[in-house]
């Protein structure tokens, strides 16, 4: 996205700027790393730009699996409720939000246990906010939890279009990819997949599904406020996935420099200790906040810990494999070229992904 692009878009749109003379040279510009869509913020250094600092976010086509209506939805009413930034303009192609004074956390403050216990009780709010589910359920059936259904959807992608990914894809790295992942379409598979679900009936939340640092924000000026941002994939899931997914992320850093683009660091991983933390942290808010039941927190705790972690953990490898599927579909086979293939972090993720995949679900395939 070309400095004049984002200048046509603010100078057009941006109400508090129309009236403004700028060039686009005049205008301050700093991407922001994002897998999907363009993030660049841009500031109009002048004493009469009020705001004087927006995010511009330049949407990807992923019309294969995305809902923009939904996310639209969830995005407006997140920041009714001040969880998270404004809408200022919005069109089909772009957004321009609110930008918050904050920055991303790195997967190595994930393992912080004053974050860890904030982040919980942020995410306990998200899943149980009625508001947001308000807004949900009118674009989304509330009966199978995401998980089952977006693999199926994604598989089905993946299932068609095998072929042309194959068939356009030139590095043997990358080809070596396709192949070990051509499993997915296997009834082992499936097989696997449907012994790894957790066992008890799901209690269906308002889940964020992409919980990653990247999404989660800290505040620069209230350094123990958190938010989180992109609801691309918001629907009703386990309220354990997005645990499973914050545990998955604190070994994964997406900003490794050279291929495969993402890097494992396993010794970062959560132990079991910062596992059972963080999901107490979580049950805790719950009862405080939301559970309606007569027994204590002792009792409670007792039965429903226990439960929470091994929903975690068999999530574990499912949330992994999901992505790893999400990395391939996202890639527009029509386009690809020998020099655009250099560049794409696609198959470098996606392969992380599955080998995380492939460790993870040892323990719970080989009862």
């Amino acid at each position: 996205m070309s400095r004049e692009q984002i200048y046509k878009i603010v100078r057009n749109h941006m109400p508090a700027w129309k009236d403004i003379e700028f060039a686009p040279e005049d205008l301050i510009l700093v991407p922001y790393k994002s897998l999907t869509n363009t993030i660049i913020s841009a500031e109009l250094p002048r004493a009469d730009a009020n705001p004087r600092k927006v995010l511009v976010r330049i949407f990807a086509d992923t019309s294969k699996i995305i809902n923009q209506r939904k996310e639209r939805a969830i995005f407006s009413e997140v920041a009714n409720q001040g969880m998270g930034p404004k809408v200022i303009v919005e069109s089909d192609d772009f957004r321009i939000e609110q930008f918050i004074e904050s920055r991303m956390l790195t997967n190595f403050e994930l393992r912080n246990r004053t974050l860890m216990r904030i982040f919980a009780e942020l995410l306990c709010d998200f899943h149980y906010s009625k508001n947001l589910d308000s807004q949900l359920v009118k674009v989304e059936k509330k009966e199978k939890p995401f998980i089952v259904t977006i693999l199926d959807e994604w598989l089905q992608v993946f299932r068609q279009e095998y072929e042309m990914y194959c068939k356009h894809t030139t590095l043997p790295e990358n080809k070596k990819v396709l192949e070990e992942m051509k499993f997915l379409l296997t009834p082992q598979f499936v097989d696997e997949f449907v012994r790894l679900l957790p066992k008890r009936t799901p209690e269906l939340v308002v889940a964020h599904n992409d919980i990653h640092e990247g999404n989660i924000l800290q505040l620069s000026q209230q350094r123990t406020k958190l938010i989180l941002i992109d609801y691309e994939y918001c629907n009703y899931n386990y309220r354990a996935f997005d645990l499973s997914l914050y545990v998955t992320e604190s070994a994964l850093d997406y900003t490794y420099p050279v291929y495969p683009y993402c890097k494992l660091y396993e010794d970062n991983k959560f132990d079991m200790d910062e596992t059972c933390y963080l999901c107490e942290a979580y049950l805790r808010q719950y009862y405080s906040k939301y559970y309606v039941g007569e027994e204590s927190y002792e009792k409670y705790r007792a039965t429903e810990l226990p439960e929470l972690i091994d929903e975690v953990l068999r999530l574990e490898p499912l949330n992994n494999v999901m992505w790893a599927m999400w990395g391939i579909t996202t890639i527009h086979w029509n386009e690809l070229t020998p020099e655009k293939e250099k560049d794409l972090w696609n198959y470098g993720f996606s392969k992380v992904k599955f080998d995380v995949y492939n460790k993870l679900k040892i323990p719970f395939l080989s009862i």
